[in-house]
């Protein structure tokens, strides 16, 4: 009888874990509507996707048909706490990945970008960052002119930082 308590216990025990370790539904379809937003019509060649689990995101700028000029791969990537980030870099191929944790983030906002000639009139989500006495901010394109599609991920995005703060 012991060993049956014992064994269910622990199913429930890894049953709760596995769960904490998946995105939710409004996770993934956030991250599904984000993704396909980033994506610039100009550079279709390059992906920027964006994931999030749980209390933790991770941003991917990937471009597989980049003339970088080097002859040898070149990998370095820093992890502090719960922000990383890593860049991979070789003949054809960049691939830059930064990850932080929604506690880390103070405000959301976003603005208009995409002012300059070569780039198409967009938005952008700001992320202000703060930790210790240390601020950054991250910025991701939304190629979009539609205001109220900025507004309303800007909104889903901050019920995901306040349920994790």
């Amino acid at each position: 009888m012991k060993r049956i308590l014992l064994l269910l216990s622990g199913l429930a025990f890894a049953k709760e874990a596995a769960a904490q370790n998946s995105p939710t539904p409004s996770q993934v379809t956030l991250s599904r509507q984000l993704n396909e937003l980033m994506r610039n019509p100009a550079k279709p060649q390059q992906q920027v996707l964006m994931t999030m689990n749980g209390c933790h995101v991770q941003q991917i700028i990937r471009d597989q048909q980049t003339d970088t000029g080097l002859s040898r791969p070149v990998v370095v990537s820093v992890s502090k706490g719960t922000s990383e980030w890593a860049v991979k870099v070789d003949e054809s191929l960049f691939e830059l990945k930064m990850g932080f944790e929604w506690p880390q983030i103070t405000k959301l906002s976003y603005r208009i970008a995409g002012q300059e000639e070569d780039e198409p009139r967009h938005y952008e989500i700001v992320f202000e960052r703060h930790q210790n006495s240390r601020s950054a901010t991250i910025s991701l394109p939304l190629y979009t002119t539609d205001e109220q599609v900025v507004k309303n991920i800007v909104r889903r995005l901050e019920a995901q930082r306040q349920a994790c703060n």
